[in-house]
């Protein structure tokens, strides 16, 4: 890429708002119509928006694509011919949209996940979809006619959450990221079947944290991942990426790594055609890079180029370089705000400056040339030169000048920067530059009409309602704007007076200077008023900052009320933060377990009520079956949290005093017996005869896992058991003799923790099994049941613990209660049955 000499940066051109939760992702149309094209946002509230470029220039949201995912949208990606629209989302499914007409229709919903889809990706030809999840899978679809679809192949290498796949840019080959740090190509074998052939891992150079993007170059030689280890890592391969061995040495390997350049998770990474690296962080900044020209042939290396701190209030989630306008970016963050960025020049030579000025002078004699008649009170400059706005080069008075040097020029319009035709000979948008050439005024009557004080406002007014960004600014903003145009206009009123009035006044030479006059009567001179006008952006700056670190406060002080009704709410159902020894405290990682476990019940209580109220209302099996997975999510959430604190307190899961008493009577390696819980649904499901005897095998399977788990439990009971009486209890025992029994005995809570996993292994699959042989409406009323029973067993734990001495009393002389007795206790049971 050839860039031109001078300063780049990144200038903000719009700000696209209208999501209501964060933006996850964007994606630019390759084939739409236009100069910029279509650009496509997804977000977490449920939705997707479509964003065109209108007449005016300006962003505009054309179309909103909702109702049909349930969840967060996470991922978004045209076809290659830009009539499909693949919309991938956390309620585990992947969406197609077909653009007809300047309208969007759902033609297709993907199913087969588990859970979340992370994102989704057309190959070159738009002939294959990809698609992955969290429950570690790579999903590869085959577009068949009508829009149907059909799963060709389901890819199982990663360990971990699958973050993002993409397609090479011209080939079928996929690579994947994800939360296992791994980069991993996939390609297709002679028999449609497809496998890995490589994987970029940290023995390979690697990324040592999750891996959340990657991107190709144009040439599909080259292709960028970025890290939650803060790094850029440039991959490069001699061959034909498909040219690779079947033992996984594939012709990927490590170029070079990028680091030191964002200090929080890079998030986002995109390599424009024109070679040019974009990069998006948690930092709230954006990062570019490109080749370093003096790069050695066998040591290329990368360069910073263009670095934009806070270009974004929050979390850069997606970077995104437009197809059609090389030096045009899209980026979209956790503030709910998408934002498009130019690649621009600034000049900072005096070659450049009195080029300028030349470029200056022509387009104005250009404007006088586009002039009406002489009822016409402002030209409109934008639109002379938005017309030459996209020419590779203009051609003015029979001179040539470069478009870059007219983008400059639109910028510092937009700045605010007020140009006149009948200028003054020194360049003096730049005051600390010397004069490059003098000039004689020009002076007519149209000139002369055109520079006085309502038409210069008019004019000013004019070029500020062009400019992107003038419909985004804040009161504020505006305010300061419209102060410093109107300074600006009184320097120019006064630069006109001079050529009227050969001998101005003591009072009008202070003002032709450019200065102000203060309240106290000192003069103020330019330099103090852009001063003075940095002070009260820094000032408003200063404001929105604390603001927005008192709205912080607020919000975690809503979160600990919520956290404390939480423990009460765990404390009135029986759930008691049991002692971990004489002193009663527990380990934070058990402590931590007790508050999410409690806010876990919290959550089951309503997904019961919505499940019940469900069933009653016999709604369609499209909607009990999005409840039903809502369901299986919930419990996969519980044993996420219990493989968390099986690390930290393995022994807490086991005690089980996270739990009410009547429910630890049922406990089993920190959790429920699958058969026992079969035993009973069974009463209450009355399935099918085939179901039935599924049912029953089910069970008996279940209870052969669980005989090996316990007698593998107990074993490693007794082995423990054995260390720690490891010598005689009465003899004496050195200081070295003891902390070697202590660490064999340490080295026991592995396997502690591994029956454990396997124990919930074992239930995951049996709520798993149940979701996939049974009907929709019968799952559900399988995991309406378990609510309900658990639901009990803790209403009778919280009579237990309220009971009165006098119950108590009458329980230990085995007393038969009386029948007022028995009232007593029933209303307590049917009142905690009402709140469930």
């Amino acid at each position: 890429m050839e860039l031109l000499d001078g300063e780049l940066e990144l200038r903000e051109i719009q700000k696209l708002e209208g999501h209501t939760d964060r933006v996850w992702s964007l994606a630019w149309n390759p084939a739409a119509t236009g100069v910029a094209g279509m650009l496509a946002s997804c977000s977490g509230d449920k939705t997707v928006r479509i964003w065109q470029k209108g007449p005016s220039g300006s962003w505009n949201c054309s179309s909103v694509l909702e109702d049909t995912h349930t969840r967060t949208v996470r991922s978004c990606a045209w076809s290659p011919s830009g009539k499909l629209l693949a919309t991938a989302s956390f309620d585990g499914t992947t969406a197609v949209w077909e653009h007809v007409g300047g309208e969007f229709e759902c033609v297709a919903t993907l199913e087969g996940h588990e859970n979340e889809v992370k994102s989704v990706s057309w190959n070159a030809s738009g002939s294959l979809l990809a698609t992955c999840a969290r429950d570690k899978t790579v999903w590869i679809w085959e577009a068949q006619p009508g829009n149907e679809f059909e799963c060709v192949s389901v890819l199982q290498g990663h360990t971990q959450d699958v973050k993002m796949v993409q397609w090479h840019p011209f080939l079928d080959i996929l690579v994947s990221v994800g939360y296992d740090n791994s980069v991993k190509v996939w390609t297709e074998d002679g028999d449609d079947d497809w496998h890995c052939v490589q994987t970029l891992g940290e023995a390979s150079s690697g990324h040592t944290s999750t891996v959340w993007a990657l991107s190709f170059n144009s040439a599909g030689d080259r292709m960028v991942t970025c890290s939650d280890d803060l790094t850029l890592k440039i991959w490069d391969t001699s061959q034909n990426p498909s040219e690779t061995s079947g033992d996984g040495n594939g012709s990927w390997s490590h170029l070079c790594t990028l680091s030191g350049y964002h200090d929080r998770t890079i998030f986002s990474v995109h390599w424009s055609r024109e070679g040019l690296i974009a990069s998006g962080a948690a930092d709230d900044a954006i990062r570019l890079f490109t080749e370093s020209k003096d790069s050695l042939v066998d040591q290329p290396s990368y360069k910073m180029l263009v670095k934009k701190e806070k270009a974004h209030d929050m979390d850069v989630n997606s970077v995104q370089w437009n197809m059609k306008e090389p030096r045009l970016l899209a980026s979209a963050s956790d503030d709910g705000t998408i934002k498009i960025w130019e690649l621009s020049v600034v000049s900072n030579d005096l070659e450049g400056a009195a080029c300028f000025g030349e470029l200056e002078g022509a387009l104005f004699q250009g404007v006088d040339g586009m002039r009406g008649t002489e009822d016409t009170k402002c030209t409109p400059l934008s639109l002379f030169l938005s017309s030459l706005a996209f020419s590779s080069s203009i051609h003015i008075e029979n001179r040539s000048y470069d478009s870059s040097l007219l983008r400059l020029f639109l910028t510092l319009l937009e700045k605010g920067i007020t140009f006149l035709a009948s200028r003054p000979a020194t360049l003096e948008i730049f005051p600390s530059w010397p004069m490059i050439h003098q000039q004689t005024p020009r002076v007519n009557t149209l000139s002369a009409r055109s520079f006085d004080p309502g038409s210069a406002q008019n004019y000013g007014c004019h070029m500020g309602s062009d400019s992107p960004d003038n419909s985004k600014d804040s009161s504020g903003e505006l305010a300061d704007r419209k102060q410093q145009q109107e300074m600006m206009m009184s320097s120019t009123v006064s630069r006109t007076g001079e050529t009227r009035n050969p001998q101005p006044s003591s009072q009008e030479k202070r003002t032709m200077t450019g200065s102000t006059t203060a309240k106290d009567g000192k003069v103020i001179d330019d330099k103090a008023l852009r001063r003075l006008a940095q002070n009260r952006e820094a000032a408003r700056k200063s404001r929105l900052r604390k603001k927005a670190y008192v709205q912080q406060l607020e919000s975690s002080k809503v979160r600990l009320q919520q956290i404390e009704h939480d423990l009460d709410r765990a404390r009135s159902q029986g759930l008691f933060l049991a002692a971990a020894g004489s002193t009663g405290v527990i380990s934070p990682g058990a402590a931590l377990f007790d508050m999410e476990y409690a806010r876990w019940l919290a959550e089951r209580c309503k997904l019961m009520s919505v499940l019940r109220n469900a069933l009653q209302a016999h709604p369609p099996e499209g909607n009990l079956g999005v409840l039903v997975d809502e369901c299986i999510r919930h419990y996969d959430e519980l044993f996420q949290l219990k493989a968390t604190v099986a690390k930290a307190d393995v022994f807490h899961l086991l005690n089980g005093t996270w739990k009410t008493p009547a429910e630890r009577c049922f406990l089993w390696m920190g959790g429920f017996k699958p058969s026992e819980l079969l035993n009973i649904l069974i009463p209450k499901l009355d399935p099918l005869e085939q179901q039935r005897v599924w049912i029953c095998n089910l069970k008996h399977s279940s209870e052969q896992a669980e005989e090996a788990l316990s007698l593998g439990l107990g074993h490693l009971h007794l082995s423990l058991a054995q260390i720690i009486a490891g010598r005689s209890l009465c003899d004496g025992i050195g200081d070295g003799e003891y902390m070697n029994l202590m660490a064999a005995a340490l080295g026991k809570l592995v396997d502690f923790e591994e029956f454990v996993s396997q124990a919930d292994n074992l239930r995951r699959q049996t709520l798993h099994n149940l979701r996939r042989h049974l009907t929709i409406r019968l799952a559900a009323r399988c995991f309406l049941a378990i609510g309900e029973y658990y639901t009990r067993l803790r209403a009778l734990s919280s009579i237990l613990t309220s009971r009165s001495p006098r119950e108590s009393l009458i329980a230990d002389d085995t007393v038969v209660p009386t029948t007022t007795d028995l009232q007593i206790v029933h209303r307590p049971l049917q009142h905690h049955f009402y709140n469930f």
